[in-house]
């Protein structure tokens, strides 16, 4: 009984926590409502008790700490548990490397260490109790209230957080300091509920919540993500909207296409597409001072400038320190040194590759497209559609373009957010492999005439 009320606290808990991703801008430090030696979040603190907790349920049944990490290792395929691996040990790794070690253990834990450990907990849950459904809306939560907030901020006229912004362009930032925060927190929820809705209605698995259909609480809060993204303004993250919806209802008519004949082709051309994809931008990249001068000649709006000389400094410091980049949270102190035109003064150089090259490393940047890579080719594998599967796999594509122009990850909401994402996929690709084989292992059935 005693471990039954436990339980129901860590559903308790895993869903405040989801809910709360945002809440990472309450802060404890050496100030007058809250001191703290060591400085953390409402969030971090939040993933710690979770974490804990649902650490004490496993240990008051295991009673072996070994066991325990063998029960997860044994639901996590053994590559996946590799690049996990150099992907958290390449971050760690850069500590070294850091201008400010003191505030790269900062980050290393709150975008690293602790996100994944909100993984452990979500996905053993999950394979556990099967409450997907309850994981699931506790995540999509935090989105919708910050796209009402967002909504009312817009209707009022009135952005206290991000007031500088909304004077100059009239986009909001709910809680957060700037309106690129919205849409990277909310962006790639739009793909996950079409997904969702899409899902219950051909699977007829939605109930009733509060006298309203399950389907009708999908549209309502697809409504509203979708006014919180206007409200916001971002164009990045309406860049990832529409390359994660186009993906979706592309790989779904795919799908629909009975002739194997012509799938192949097809499949040929897309993954073409994708290798095209990253050659170009990798070659942008790495060609931006031709691009620079180019963009000069031609008298380019000056907004677009600025990004382009950050690009420039980033790939500066790559070509100088190939395998750790500038040490983890150290791009803004290598930048002072490394640009050589007028840019904006920014943490991060604001493109998924280079942010997670210069931040992690080489090997960093390697495993975190092997981590993606993976999901997402196992998510879109399975024989019979299974349309939340394709929303997850299309939130990667969201990422993906929203990260061309920002930083999707190395925040402590979204590093949050991007490993609950892991912790549903794997949840369902181990759903679907399960299937198989219970299915291979069904003797066949005879009829006697």
């Amino acid at each position: 009984m005693l471990l039954l009320k436990n339980s129901n606290i860590l559903t308790l808990f895993i869903s405040l926590t989801l809910f709360s991703l945002p809440l990472y801008l309450l802060r404890c430090n050496k100030s007058s409502y809250c001191y703290s030696s060591v400085p953390f979040t409402f969030l971090e603190l939040l993933i710690l008790i979770t974490f804990f907790l649902w650490f004490f349920l496993k240990f008051a049944k295991k009673r072996n700490i070994l066991k325990i990490g063998k029960e997860i290792r044994s639901k996590i395929p053994l590559i996946l548990q590799i690049i996990f691996v150099v992907f958290i040990f390449s971050a760690g790794l850069n500590i070294l490397f850091s201008p400010d070690k003191v505030s790269s253990i900062g980050f290393y834990k709150a975008y690293f260490i602790e996100p994944f450990l909100l993984f452990v907990v979500i996905f053993d849950y999950l394979s556990e109790k099967n409450n997907l459904k309850r994981v699931f809306w506790a995540f999509l939560s935090s989105s919708i209230w910050i796209s009402l907030v967002s909504i009312f901020e817009k209707l009022l006229n009135y952005s206290p957080f991000n007031a500088l912004e909304y004077a100059s362009r009239g986009r909001v930032g709910a809680i957060y300091q700037t309106s690129n925060s919205v849409g990277l927190l909310v962006g790639p929820v739009v793909v996950l509920l079409i997904s969702y809705l899409l899902y219950l209605r051909k699977e007829n698995k939605g109930g009733i919540f509060l006298g309203i259909k399950e389907t009708n609480w999908v549209i309502i809060s697809l409504i509203t993500v979708l006014g919180g993204l206007l409200a916001s303004g971002s164009r990045g993250a309406w860049f990832g909207v529409i390359g994660s919806c186009l993906f979706f209802f592309g790989f779904v008519l795919y799908k629909q296409i009975q002739n194997k004949f012509l799938q192949k082709p097809i499949k040929k051309v897309f993954i073409g597409l994708i290798i095209v994809f990253f050659s170009v931008n990798i070659g942008f990249l790495f060609n931006i001072n031709f691009v620079i001068r180019a963009t000069n000649k031609l008298s380019i709006n000056s907004q677009v400038v600025p990004r382009l000389c950050l690009w420039e400094s980033a790939v500066n410091i790559i070509k100088e320190k190939p395998l750790i980049g500038s040490g983890l949270g150290g791009f803004a102190t290598e930048n002072e040194t490394h640009h050589t035109c007028s840019q904006e003064k920014t943490t991060y150089p604001h493109n998924i590759f280079l942010n997670f090259w210069l931040e992690t490393g080489i090997f960093g940047l390697i495993s975190f497209v092997g981590i993606c890579t993976w999901f997402f080719f196992n998510l879109i594998s399975s024989e019979r559609l299974n349309y939340l599967k394709v929303g997850l796999a299309s939130v990667l594509i969201s990422l993906l373009f929203h990260g061309l122009v920002d930083v999707p990850y190395l925040k402590n909401d979204l590093s949050a957010g991007f490993w609950t994402i892991l912790a549903i996929s794997l949840y369902l690709v181990n759903q679907d492999s399960l299937f198989k084989v219970v299915v291979r292992r069904l003797p066949p059935v005879r009829f006697r005439r």
